[in-house]
């Protein structure tokens, strides 16, 4: 797709750039780090790989700056997710650094969603739900 249609503001920046490297990039990496568990240094050898010209450092700003579209993404595939037949919610539990943290699956057929996050997130979760979702 490359950088057709996109626009540059008035000041003629591409604000839609993250370290001078597009959202396709950027969605890469995010994928492979996030779903694949994928470290930055494999992934700055994989790019490299292939070509791109990215160092450790670029790989990290690319995991923290400007997510707000990939998170908006996401609640709206939650959101969509959640008008189907039926949800599923399951949970799973591991102690890391001395702290108890849960992460939470949530899907369907057509949708699958994880949140990571404290204690009883997923039966916090069907309360907020369950007028809504009526899977409980």
């Amino acid at each position: 797709m490359g950088n057709a249609g996109r626009q540059d503001d008035h000041r003629g920046s591409r604000s839609w750039l993250v370290g001078g490297y597009g959202p396709n990039l950027h969605r890469l990496v995010l994928t492979l780090h996030f779903s694949g568990q994928v470290t930055c240094e494999r992934i700055t050898a994989l790019l490299n790989g292939m070509g791109v010209v990215i160092s450790k450092r670029q790989v990290v700003r690319l995991l923290t700056a400007k997510l707000e579209t990939f998170r908006a993404e996401d609640e709206a595939v939650l959101k969509a997710g959640l008008c189907g037949a039926y949800v599923t919610v399951d949970d799973t539990g591991a102690r890391h650094a001395g702290k108890n943290g849960y992460t939470t699956q949530i899907g369907s057929y057509n949708f699958t969603t994880f949140r990571t996050g404290p204690p009883n997130r997923a039966w916090r979760f069907c309360r907020g739900c369950a007028a809504a979702c009526r899977f409980m």
